[in-house]
């Protein structure tokens, strides 16, 4: 039998893009036509290929793919010009991956935002707080969700993780059922 919920490291390049309120529709469009699919409206997440994007507050969203971080800022700020100001976070965060049928029940641990399918449904991002430590949440399916949490909580972040996937094992195990 699978396990309930499962959590690994990940590593990408993440980098975030900025667009003054003046640019901010020069920018959508410069990054449609360059990539193939719009800068998300609102916490969303989008994606074509290897390339992903989700909003992260007004006109501000984080970009992110496999690979080199400087390598990803570059290859924004050529398409973006002017537009917008993007820098390298790869360095800055660090990331998991929360798996399995008890997924959302694992993160409603620690998360006080409503994570039921209904309301945070595949493509869905925010910036929130889990356990008390800042992080970007997004999910791309119904039993997976990626954390990017500032590398000086990692450790503290990781240690978190261990005693609620325990704790949710557990629960599951005597019959609570994940959602």
């Amino acid at each position: 039998m699978p396990d309930a919920v499962t959590v690994r490291p990940f590593e990408t390049g993440f980098a975030a893009i900025v667009a003054p309120r003046s640019r901010a529709a020069a920018a959508r469009s410069r990054f449609a036509e360059t990539f193939g699919f719009a800068l998300p409206e609102g916490p969303r997440l989008a994606r074509a290929g290897d390339l992903m994007a989700f909003g992260i507050g007004v006109d501000h969203w984080v970009a992110a793919a496999p690979g080199d971080g400087w390598a990803l800022e570059r290859r924004l700020a050529a398409s973006l010009g002017e537009t917008a100001l993007v820098t390298d976070q790869t360095d800055a965060r660090e990331g998991f991956r929360i798996e399995g049928p008890a997924a959302r029940l694992l993160l409603e641990t620690g998360c006080s935002l409503d994570l039921h399918v209904s309301v945070f449904p595949a493509g869905a991002a925010a910036v929130t707080e889990i356990a008390g430590m800042p992080v970007w949440l997004w999910t791309e399916d119904a039993a997976s969700f990626q954390v990017a949490v500032s590398r000086s909580y990692a450790e503290s972040f990781a240690q978190w993780l261990d005693h609620a996937v325990a704790a949710t094992r557990a629960r599951v195990a005597a019959g609570e059922r994940a959602a």
